[in-house]
């Protein structure tokens, strides 16, 4: 799960440079000098970036604009003078030229014989680069760089195996579980890595300096202080949306609520299972549109920390709901508050129990996005009660 959440947060820093994407800055005048000097000594080599191997005319397709492409599988072949946007269950970019940056996520990315000008940020299952790039910021279970591979300057990496065969012009960061360096690999800056274990380095391979950090393994998933901060965590999390919905979103108070809780109750995970499939759509659409791509990002953002915080808006809905089942009136908001944090620790703790306590957390994370779907409606519902 953490991993998970891991690629999420990786992803959306990822999609939240969509509104600052930009062209490379240019190289410093005494690296342009270093690289053309390095490059050269590569062509003797025989590893050369596209843009140095023969400079051959091609019958590619010129696009002069942002590409945007949302399918299952996706396979680009032409000149781009902007940049790609690309999500899709298979992506590849097959002999081609980029004039900008390349942001993919996708299940299996290729990057084969591809000349871009600009930076590449890709996250997927098995991703393959055979390219030459500026910087590549990559995120997968598999990541290969093959012996064709020429990055310009940095590559950043976090995956479970890595395979680097190519040449690296600066660094390289990285955070994997199994590390594999090739013999004819060139880093000429620092390989900078964090594992369980260190790998040994072929003796062939040109590498500037090396740094290494050990990674504990923990001993168990199960460890008693993981419980007890997971549940002070969960707590401290309800206990600060509890005070939002109190003294902020104080409609909450005054959302529609009929006496047949579990009615209302299941009311709202179909709410919230509506707006689970439709937000998604919705940050596509926008983001895919030239003019909404910002606000799509915010919204993608917004999706995040709803998703995020959706058990503890469900767990002050179901405290609250208990109490207006005491017949107390106007309850303390104290007492709300302690009930929502007990409710949470208590689906905390069934979340723990093998398949049906996830189940229970997925719908009590579709209640908690139904509540906030009701607080986005109810304004509009008003509005029109009004007008008539």
């Amino acid at each position: 799960m953490k991993k998970r959440i891991g690629i999420l947060f990786l992803l959306m820093m990822m999609l939240a440079t969509f509104v600052f994407a930009a062209y490379p800055e240019d190289l410093e005048n005494q690296e342009l000098e270093d690289l053309q000097t390095i490059s050269e000594e590569n062509t003797d080599a025989g590893i050369n970036p596209i843009s140095l191997e023969g400079g051959e005319e091609t019958n590619l397709n010129i696009t002069d604009n942002d590409v945007y492409l949302c399918e299952d599988s996706v396979n680009i072949k032409e000149v781009i003078n902007g940049n790609v946007y690309v999500i899709a269950q298979n992506a590849t970019i097959d002999q081609a030229m980029i004039y900008g940056n390349v942001y993919i996520i996708a299940e299996k990315i290729n990057i084969l014989n591809a000349e871009i000008n600009g930076s590449v940020y890709v996250i997927g299952e098995e991703i393959h680069f055979s390219g030459s790039a500026y910087d590549v910021y990559s995120c997968g279970a598999k990541i290969d760089f093959d012996t064709e591979s020429y990055v310009l300057r940095d590559i950043r990496a976090v995956a479970d195996t890595l395979n680097l065969k190519g040449s690296v012009f600066r660094n390289v960061y990285a955070g994997v579980n199994q590390l594999s360096v090739a013999e004819n690999a060139i880093i000429h800056g620092t390989l900078d890595y964090s594992s369980e274990k260190e790998e040994t380095l072929p003796e062939g391979a040109q590498i500037g300096e090396v740094k290494f950090h050990l990674t504990q393994p923990k001993e168990s998933d199960f460890e008693d202080e993981n419980y007890v901060l997971d549940a002070l965590t969960v707590a401290f999390k309800t206990l600060i949306i509890g005070l939002v919905l109190i003294f902020v979103v104080t409609k909450f108070k005054n959302l529609h609520r009929t006496d047949n809780v579990g009615l209302d109750l299941l009311k709202d995970a179909g709410k919230g299972l509506a707006a689970f499939v439709v937000f998604p759509i919705v940050i596509v659409v926008l983001l895919i549109s030239i003019l909404g791509t910002g606000l799509g990002v915010i919204t993608l953002f917004l999706y995040m920390v709803i998703l995020y915080v959706s058990k503890a808006l469900a767990a002050v809905e179901i405290a609250n709901r208990i109490l207006s089942k005491t017949k107390t009136e106007n309850h303390e908001n104290a007492k709300l508050i302690g009930v929502s944090v007990l409710v949470s620790l208590v689906v905390w703790g069934i979340g723990l129990i093998p398949t049906f306590g996830g189940l229970v957390q997925i719908i009590i994370g579709l209640i908690g996005l139904g509540v906030f779907a009701s607080l986005i409606l109810q304004r509009n519902k008003k509005e029109i009660q009004n007008e008539n």
